[in-house]
């Protein structure tokens, strides 16, 4: 719910020509000051994004709070969003906010106070409300609400579990263009949750996922071709979505994508470059990318060999829960020596 959920709305607005030229500054004021929201709103805009003066977020503040007082519904929207990165200002503040743009009709804002009602944010959690602004907000072909309301079918929340109505709902969303919908079916029938399995319809759905920007489902895409399941196998492809899902912020590809490296499967063999995946899956909090990094200090590989920096990755790895983690800190402090069938980690595919 962060001040980048302004930017969409935004963008929108200067598509309808929401800007205001230097020769309107002055009336477009005295306009908010006598009570046009709308032109509140464009000032308010306009400090915003700092098209007429240097970006003034306290003063795009001040008019968004005009406008939205006027009744403008996007205004409250977009305060909310300012608010909800302010510690000074109170939850209940910027919850309030969301529930008055969503009465005023906005979309986004009833699915942000759907979210805050369905958890419970520091207000009375009430999952029949969430529920009924998920489809409220969907219906309205708002996306992303059909996707909030099929995770509601999927867990039991507020509703009976019905994996087959958690699906049309993703695959609305999808339709819609929202790409974690699209994650979502192909996770669907890659399990065959509430549809026929398919590994063939997956890949179609987490291309089309991947295609939106959804990393996680070109890291699940990269499976598909690396075992040729509903496509045709390609190592080469496998790596080209490992790559572009490690390359944009999944760091549980780097791992796959390291492991490729490392031992020169369909790339040239790269130790170097391997290990500075693990390193980037590591300190991304991902436990397997600790333990390939100790299995490399403890052996020697591609790095001067070192128990004691491979401990540390180990126990970093241990840290995270991960037991194989666990079991080489524990045998490598014991004895010293390492045992040397201990293989390096990779990653699973994900279904969450």
């Amino acid at each position: 719910m962060g001040h980048k959920l302004i930017a969409i709305t935004i963008i929108l607005n200067f598509l309808f020509n929401l800007t205001i030229n230097a020769d309107a500054f002055q009336g477009a004021y005295e306009a908010c000051n006598k009570g046009n929201a709308q032109k509140c709103f464009k000032l308010a805009v306009a400090y915003d994004v700092g098209t007429l003066k240097k970006r003034d977020i306290n003063k795009a503040s001040e008019l968004y709070y005009k406008a939205c007082y006027g009744e403008h519904a996007i205004a409250c929207y977009n305060l909310a969003s300012i608010y909800a990165n302010d510690p000074k200002v109170q939850p209940y503040t910027v919850n309030g906010l969301y529930e008055k743009a969503c009465n005023g009709g906005h979309m986004a804002g009833c699915n942000s106070f759907a979210l805050i009602l369905a958890e419970g944010r520091l207000i009375g959690k009430d999952i029949n409300k969430a529920v009924r602004l998920h489809r409220k907000t969907c219906n309205n072909k708002f996306y992303e609400g059909c996707f909030h309301l099929g995770n509601m079918y999927v867990v039991g929340s507020g509703l009976k579990k019905d994996y087959s109505q958690a699906m049309n709902l993703y695959q609305k969303s999808c339709d819609g263009g929202f790409a974690k919908g699209c994650y979502k079916a192909g996770v669907s029938y890659s399990t065959g949750r509430g549809v026929e399995q398919s590994n063939f319809y997956a890949a179609k759905f987490y291309q089309k996922a991947c295609d939106g920007g959804f990393t996680e489902a070109c890291y699940n895409l990269a499976f598909n071709y690396a075992r040729g399941q509903g496509v045709e196998k390609s190592l080469t492809v496998a790596t080209n979505f490992y790559q572009k899902s490690c390359t944009e912020g999944y760091v549980r590809a780097c791992i796959n994508l390291g492991n490729m490296y490392f031992f020169g499967n369909n790339v040239k063999h790269n130790t170097f470059k391997a290990l500075k995946l693990y390193q980037k899956a590591c300190y991304g909090d991902i436990a397997e990318g600790c333990y390939n990094l100790g299995i490399n200090y403890a052996n020697g590989a591609g790095v001067v060999q070192s128990n004691r920096q491979a401990l540390d990755y180990f126990e970093k790895s241990c840290e995270m829960q991960y037991t194989n983690g666990c079991n080489a800190y524990t045998e490598l402090k014991k004895t010293n020596i390492l045992n040397a069938s201990r293989k390096l980690a990779k990653t699973e595919r994900v279904f969450l």
